[in-house]
Formats: structure tokens, sequence, C-alpha cells
């Protein structure tokens, strides 16, 4: 398997997850995309894990490489060809359960309270799937829904700040996300985060959604010898402290 150069430093566990079913991992250098294409030439790899920052190198390399299956994994939704093995990680899917998570927790308080939701240009099918799945543990509590433009809003942060906000799902990535916990909500908030990678360590966020890459490793592995392609949703995992 190939692990891009930056993965190892910011997600040393999802790199370590992925090496496991590698029979030989090569680590490229920064800023060395051609390197790739040397290792292939050289190993001849007839089954290929990608990790997820190759994403752009995909066509590429199933088009220098005839007969090489490639497996990857990423926030990225390649379009279906042969030789491809992928799952896509989608943000919908990971709102929707976070909606099911929130109102679980929701139900372990004493009394309703106030669950929202911020969403960094965010779709209609996050905003209603996190909405429907919250709302089907917790009917008759709608949860408020911000949906931003840009990762950081003084307006909207000012405005949640004037709320008695319990629950909140932050579906933003980056360090704007751990902004948003330590400044916008109390000790008493309950933060729930969506962070790929799983690698926002802060004190201010009580649980992460993440990639559940293995069992997404494992569900393509199987296919491999059966069918010429398959692409699948990946599954979140939920991380809490």
């Amino acid at each position: 398997m190939i692990l891009d150069p930056v993965l190892p430093a910011i997600a040393p566990e999802i790199a370590a997850t992925i090496s496991r079913y590698g029979r030989k991992t090569i680590t490229l250098p920064f800023e060395a995309s051609e390197t790739l294409y040397s290792v292939l030439a050289e190993e001849k790899p007839s089954i290929l894990i990608l990790t997820p920052l190759i994403a752009p190198e995909l066509d590429r390399i199933l088009d220098s490489s005839p007969g090489i299956k490639v497996i990857y994994t990423g926030g990225f939704e390649p379009a279906p060809r042969a030789g491809l093995y992928s799952a896509f990680y989608s943000p919908a899917d990971a709102a929707e359960m976070a909606g099911a998570v929130l109102a679980d927790h929701a139900r372990t308080l004493p009394e309703d309270v106030i669950c929202a939701g911020i969403f960094l240009n965010g779709s209609d099918e996050s905003i209603k799937r996190f909405t429907n799945s919250y709302l089907a543990g917790k009917p008759g509590n709608k949860p408020i829904i911000e949906n931003i433009n840009t990762p950081w809003s003084a307006a909207t942060a000012n405005r949640l700040k004037t709320l008695d906000i319990r629950q909140v799902y932050i579906a933003i990535q980056g360090r704007d996300a751990a902004r948003w916990a330590r400044e916008v909500f109390t000790g008493s908030s309950y933060v729930l985060l969506e962070s790929a990678f799983g690698n926002l360590i802060d004190p201010s966020v009580d649980a992460l959604l993440v990639w559940d890459i293995d069992s997404s490793l494992n569900e393509l592995g199987i296919t491999l010898g059966v069918t010429e392609s398959a692409s699948t949703r990946g599954g979140w995992r939920l991380l809490e402290r």
C-alpha cells in the first residue's frame, strides 16, 4: 500500500489502521507526486491501497497500470470504473447518526433541552437527516440549525451564546470546529463533532464522529475476488471521551 505524506502526521492511528491491510507500506515524500508512479513501476503491485489525499491520482493510476485493483477510502466520491473499489464517507450519513446520538443523550437528561446543529455549507440532505433523526428520538424538540458559509461567524456565535444550548453537533472540519466548542458552548453543553480522522483533541469536545476505515477496508477486501469493481458508503463511528 502507499501512504500519502500527510496522513501519518495528522492521523497516525488512521494511517496505522490502513497499513495493517498492506503487505508492504510505502510512504511518499512531500511534494513528490511523480514518486508515486516510480514506485508503481518498480513494485508492480496487483492490489494497491491508497490513502485519502492521493484521490486525485486515481484515474491516472488505473490508466497507467492495466489490471491493477485500487482500494480507496475517503471523503471524495470517485466515479465507478473497473478496478476501483471505493468507500465514500458521506456528511449526510454523519449528520443522521449525529441526530440519533444526541437524541439518545437527550433522553438521559431530566428535561427537554435546546439542541443545535452548526453546518458549514451543509447540504439540504444533511440538515434534513440530522433534524429528522433527532426528532425521531425526541419528538417535538426541533433542533436549532445554523448553516454558515465561513468556518467562523461572530454574528452566529454571539446569537448562540444567548441561548441555553445543552447539545450541539458541529459539522465543521479543522481548527475552527474546536473554536466553536471552546468559545460558544459552556461546560454544561454536550458537544459532538464531525472529525473525519478523529484527530481533534480538545477538552471542549465530548464526542467525535469519525470514518470507520477498518470496517470499510474489510468490506471492500471481500469484494476483490468477486466483482471487477465496487462502491460503497463508508460507515461512521462514535468516539466518546
